[in-house]
């Protein structure tokens, strides 16, 4: 699953079948392995942004992700998200090889929606590629180190797919 995929869909809560909020964006392991959590753009009296951790998860749903109850939800300061990377920093950031090469830009993210495993990084496509059906990826175990503006990859890790 592309997290693009995920963003904006509407988050409920099973005890209560509340919409809440919607998925704004979604938290990074520091090693770039995994998502770790989603911050959620909140909607009515509760209006601003809460953040739940992927254990609280309990479905992404082709409609809307599902959260046990409000009780999972935190302020992101007082989160085990707090100093985390966030999607919204990943996605747009450069990418460069070790060395030295421009690569490009995240254009995407993509994982697993069972275990929240990232299983690919997706660069955004140049319109040729975007023409020619053509793919950038890199696998999470290439990062050799990640910022909220960079992400350094090993030498030869970008793979094209068709």
């Amino acid at each position: 699953m592309k997290f693009s995929d995920v963003k904006g869909r509407q988050v409920v809560t099973l005890d209560g079948a509340d919409k809440i909020g919607y998925i704004g964006s979604a938290y990074i392991s520091d090693n770039g392995a995994n998502i770790i959590g989603f911050e959620v753009d909140m909607r009515g009296l509760l209006a601003g942004h809460r953040v739940f951790t992927w254990d609280h998860l309990s479905s992404i749903g082709a409609d809307a992700v599902t959260i046990p109850d409000e009780e999972a939800l935190h302020e992101q300061t007082r989160s085990a998200l707090a100093n985390a990377l966030s999607t919204s920093d990943v996605i747009g950031a450069k990418v460069m090889a070790e060395r030295g090469d421009d690569l490009g830009s995240v254009g995407d993210i993509e994982f697993d929606d069972g275990s929240g495993a990232i299983t690919g990084y997706i660069l955004s496509p140049s319109l040729m590629e975007r023409i020619e059906g053509h793919r950038e990826t890199f696998a999470p175990s290439a990062i050799q180190s990640v910022s909220a503006s960079m992400l350094v990859v090993a030498d030869g890790a970008v793979q094209r797919e068709s």
